[in-house]
């Protein structure tokens, strides 16, 4: 998957499924998409946020940008929206150690908003790079995803249920890989909100609630083909 910041619950979903979880950082970087920006809860509504990008462009990769590093104003906004929640104090040094790090290359950054949350968790996942031999880097979309799988002796691949129109379970099987796709279960928690506000980062819920329910709400899922 390509290494998003912050991202909601369903793509932790994903790593917590899996033993080997490569993030695709040495494809083109999507503007307008969801690589920076995520959504939070504030006055109890859904509130997007973006991190700047120097010069983003959908000809180069994401592994080829970075951030402008100055985050005061995002800190500032996680401070308004969740300084009275319960797992602040425990969580936002989680954020902060992320976009302090001092390296400000995308997908770097991007990968360690991943990894932090599981570290956070005490749970152990191996993390790769698609970029680090850059493997098969002419193919693209299914093609790249099979030869992936071949270079990591891989036999079982998972993907979110929003891949099922992008990928073949004849064309797996040829390559004696066995295809699933997670379908997220309902995660509900208490927010300081009127009626619970979904689909928003998992900042959201590293706020709200402790870490045994959040690896409650990573396996709170089921395979299908």
């Amino acid at each position: 998957m390509q290494p998003y910041f912050f991202p909601y619950i369903g793509y932790y979903q994903l790593a917590y499924e899996a033993e080997k979880f490569v993030f695709l950082d040495d494809v083109s970087f999507i503007k307008q998409g969801y690589i920076n920006r995520n959504s939070v809860l504030l006055g109890m509504k859904s509130h997007r946020f973006s991190l700047p990008v120097r010069d983003a462009s959908s000809y180069r990769a994401i592994n080829e940008h970075v951030y402008v590093s100055d985050y005061r104003k995002f800190l500032k906004l996680l401070e308004q929206a969740y300084s009275r929640a319960p797992y602040y104090r425990d969580a936002m040094p989680v954020v902060e150690q992320v976009l302090l790090s001092g390296d400000e290359c995308v997908s770097r950054k991007n990968a360690a908003s991943i990894t932090s949350v599981f570290d956070y968790l005490g749970l152990s996942r191996s993390f790769a790079f698609s970029s680090d031999d850059a493997f098969a880097s002419g193919l693209k979309g299914q093609d790249r995803v099979l030869a992936l799988c071949r270079e990591y002796g891989i036999d079982q691949y998972r993907n979110s249920i929003g891949g099922r129109a992008l990928y073949s379970h004849e064309a797996f099987a040829g390559w004696g890989v066995e295809l699933k796709f997670i379908r997220s279960g309902s995660v509900r928690y208490r927010q300081h909100a009127d009626d619970f506000v979904a689909n928003l980062s998992i900042i959201d819920a590293l706020m709200y609630i402790d870490r045994a329910s959040i690896k409650d709400a990573l396996s709170n899922y089921e395979l299908i083909d």
